[in-house]
């Protein structure tokens, strides 16, 4: 990771056409470092903005909701009906054109000038921080661990990919099981009169007629088998029944879509070649589908009459079997009360002993879901932490870096507010505070631990390791026992939380330096070696001049060996003595803006003299009044 980097990706030029504030203006980025300067309105924050859109480097929405909006409202009324395109050259040395307008995703076309299929988020990287965001990161742990991550992006980002397909695994495994359970108690509460049925059939109804006994008896049981064999073949009709209308609906769902498709018009157009390939095969497919469909129902219509076929022949058996029985019954006036009683007993058990076989299957399939559910989150647990050896390596490498002026450590699986947030969801309504038992809890114990609480059922533990009272402590055990969080404590994380010092004496953590203070620990690690472009609105903000010259400006010297960096600035000391490869000055009347001038150092040195420095006259007498 500390080895120069010696091929990067780079941004070779943007251009933006069509109207909006930066209509028609053109750029070309040099490898190294690019400064963009001009005055206050001039268009470079926007300019950097629009290189962030159409490079599909926007913050997450998932987690910065705001700022996305805030970031995709400015990028987008000012660039009104326009596009943005930026060529790049990625670490390969392969170059691409990507085009983006406003509410578009972007398209990004190879050298030929063809569209392509690839993603531009997948194929090139940035890293891009507007006005303020430096101290941002000083000022949230969230952020720190972005930047942190950052230095093992692919890695980091494949563990991220797992990890939201395993949540969505997860949840319909939690769903699944409280299904089952739910429907293994309805069961067990139903079959609780299983056992006083089958003592009644064994000791309180031994039928026996004098002489005949042994016949009457195997009669009279064969009545109760006979409801059984009724109910083998009722089950037999559902199911088939089942099959036919799943088939059905499948079969209705590909007529309606080659219906719809057939009645649908398209107006011709440069892709109707293609299109009405696409339309062929589709209806195809939906045909094949179709066709192998009806052959099934024909399959389970012939199978569905065999069955009807086998359930009259038995229907007739029992006819005869009836009459046998019934006669016989006759010549026994003095037991038919109990032979009558012993036939509903025997109906009763027939249907129990169905809900004991269903029952038997569910808890089957409850234990198997429960299985897969442990597997899971052993996967779960796994990633998790090969996420933080990852991120120990970074701050391994940061330290390696930048001691003893920064120091950066990580505690992992230490940040509890989802934890935490959980228990209160859970916890709300019982009618009782519950907040800070909720807090203590979560202090106290990692969900895991609690899991295991709640399992066993062992309230006293809550009170003896959190504290909390013994009341409490049952709620507590009660309402996560009946709720969906006792299997979602299994999954609930605890992240890893960074903290970035920076030594002023003593190392004092980023949150709680000066402003200045907060940019000097953070912009030494955006400096770092990467492949990535950098680009940085006013990388000086908060920084005194003294620091932007002594540290600053020589990191962007070293950095910009092995990197791209694009920076908006006002401070004269960071692209003239980091001698900046290229130079865009932008000026704005207002209601446009435009390139007013593109070059190295010595080509725009006028302009930095006066939009950075004030003018010659302002710099000579700072010189005059300085000077010794």
């Amino acid at each position: 990771m500390s080895r120069p980097v010696p091929h990067f990706h780079k941004i070779k030029r943007l251009e933006i056409s069509g109207g909006g504030f930066l209509g028609d203006v053109s750029v070309d980025l040099a490898d190294g470092l690019n400064c963009l300067i001009g005055g206050r309105g001039a268009g470079k924050t926007t300019a950097l903005e629009f290189l962030r859109y159409a490079l599909a480097q926007m913050p997450d929405p998932r987690r910065h909701r705001a700022r996305r909006e805030v970031l995709e409202n400015l990028v987008e009324g000012n660039l009104g009906a326009g596009q943005v395109a930026v060529e790049i050259e990625t670490r390969d040395g392969v170059s691409y054109r990507v085009e983006r307008v406003g509410g578009e995703e972007p398209v990004v076309l190879d050298d030929t000038g063809q569209p392509t299929s690839l993603s531009v988020a997948g194929l090139f990287g940035a890293e891009v921080y507007s006005q303020n965001e430096i101290e941002r990161i000083a000022t949230s742990p969230s952020f720190q661990l972005d930047l942190i991550d950052k230095f093992r992006e692919e890695e980091l980002g494949e563990i991220q990919r797992k990890l939201l397909l395993l949540d969505g695994v997860l949840g319909n495994n939690a769903s699944e099981i409280l299904s089952l359970e739910a429907q293994v108690e309805e069961l067990e509460s139903q079959l609780t009169e299983l056992p006083l049925v089958t003592e009644r059939l064994e000791k309180g109804f031994q039928v026996r007629a004098a002489g005949e006994g042994s016949e009457f008896e195997r009669e009279v049981r064969h009545k109760g088998l006979r409801e059984r064999e009724r109910r083998r073949v009722q089950t037999g009709f559902e199911h088939l029944n089942a099959i036919r209308d799943s088939l059905e609906a499948t079969t209705t769902l590909c007529r309606r879509a080659v219906q719809r498709r057939e009645s649908a018009e398209l107006e011709r157009g440069p892709n109707q070649g293609v299109l009405s390939q696409l339309d062929t095969t589709y209806l195809n497919v939906c045909e094949d589908v179709r066709s192998l469909l009806d052959q099934a129902l024909d399959r389970l219509g012939q199978g569905a009459g065999d069955v009807e076929t086998l359930a009259a022949e038995l229907q007739d058996a029992h006819r005869s079997q009836e009459r046998s029985y019934n006669g016989l019954l006759q010549q026994h006036n003095e037991e038919q009360d109990q032979a009558r009683e012993r036939v509903k007993l025997q109906k009763r058990s027939a249907d129990l002993l169905e809900k004991q076989r269903d029952l038997e299957a569910r808890q089957q399939e409850l234990e198997a879901k429960r299985r897969k559910r442990r597997e899971l989150v052993h996967g779960l647990k796994e990633l998790w932490q090969h996420r933080t050896r990852l991120r120990e390596d970074v701050v391994r490498f940061l330290n390696g870096r930048l001691a003893p002026e920064i120091r950066v450590s990580l505690d992992p699986a230490s940040e509890r507010s989802r934890y935490k947030q959980l228990l209160c969801e859970t916890f709300q309504g019982v009618g009782r505070p519950y907040k800070a038992p909720a807090e203590k809890v979560a202090k106290k114990l990692r969900p895991d631990a609690l899991a295991e609480i709640v399992e066993a059922e062992d309230p006293l533990q809550l009170v003896e390791r959190c504290g909390v009272s013994a009341s409490q402590a049952r709620w507590i055990v009660s309402r996560l026992q009946t709720s969906r969080a006792r299997l979602e404590l299994e999954t609930v994380e605890l992240g890893d939380v960074p903290k970035i010092e920076l030594r002023d004496g003593d190392y004092k953590a980023a949150p709680k330096l000066s402003t200045g203070q907060k940019c000097t620990t953070i912009l030494p690690i955006l400096l770092l070696d990467s492949e990535k472009p950098l680009l940085i609105d006013e990388p000086e903000g908060n920084l005194d001049n003294a620091f932007v010259y002594h540290t600053v400006v020589k990191k962007i010297r070293e950095a910009k060996q092995t990197r791209q960096l694009v920076f908006v600035t006002h401070n004269p000391n960071i692209p003239v003595l980091g001698e900046a490869d290229r130079v865009v000055v932008l000026c704005s009347n207002g209601a446009r803006a435009r390139v007013a001038a593109c070059g190295s150092v010595d080509e725009v040195k006028e302009e930095i003299e006066t939009i950075l420095e004030g003018g010659r006259e302002a710099f000579e007498e700072r010189r005059r009044r300085y000077g010794r």
